[in-house]
């Protein structure tokens, strides 16, 4: 049989081996972690010297507007016209977030009498659509429709043109 202080040096040169390994581990973690806290900094601090620079921009943007603010998002008409369920008809659709005054719909070219419904409405809501029907015929068939509208009541008369949907 063997000898029992053998079997205490195997066990201890065991347990040594993994101390070692475990060392060696924590050492490579270590420099793993300090790693990632390093790039991390460094990332933060790109990401402020970018925050720096966009505002720099911003502020030459402004500047080359004559001082208008870059944030000033132009005025976008919000109308959409479609098919209604009436073979004839279509509907304007309000798709802004504003109500229109004084709306009027005209066509081009001019239908002859009797070829369309009265199409002028006083104020048509946000999100809000009105219907009117459109007599198409061989003498005449509509190449524009035109959409004149306010944003006040008795303010600056807005235009909008869209060819009819087919």
């Amino acid at each position: 049989m063997e000898d029992p202080q053998w079997a205490a040096v195997f066990v201890a040169g065991g347990a040594l081996l993994v101390s070692i390994l475990a060392a060696l581990f924590t050492g490579v973690s270590l420099g793993y972690t300090r790693g990632q806290r390093d790039a991390t900094v460094r990332q933060a601090d790109a990401a402020e010297a970018q925050v720096v620079v966009m505002q720099r921009q911003v502020d030459l943007m402004e500047q080359g507007a004559g001082g208008a603010s870059v944030s000033q998002v132009p005025y976008v008409p919000p109308w959409s016209v479609i098919h209604s369920a009436n073979r004839n008809g279509l509907r304007l659709i309000n798709g802004g977030d504003e109500t229109a005054h004084e709306v009027e719909v005209t066509f081009n070219p001019s239908p002859p009498e009797n070829n369309a419904s009265a199409m002028a409405w006083d104020k048509i809501e946000p999100h809000a659509s009105v219907e009117f029907v459109v007599m198409r015929s061989f003498a005449w068939v509509p190449d524009t429709v035109n959409v004149r509208w306010r944003r006040v009541p008795g303010g600056e008369d807005l235009y909008w043109t869209t060819p009819p949907p087919l």
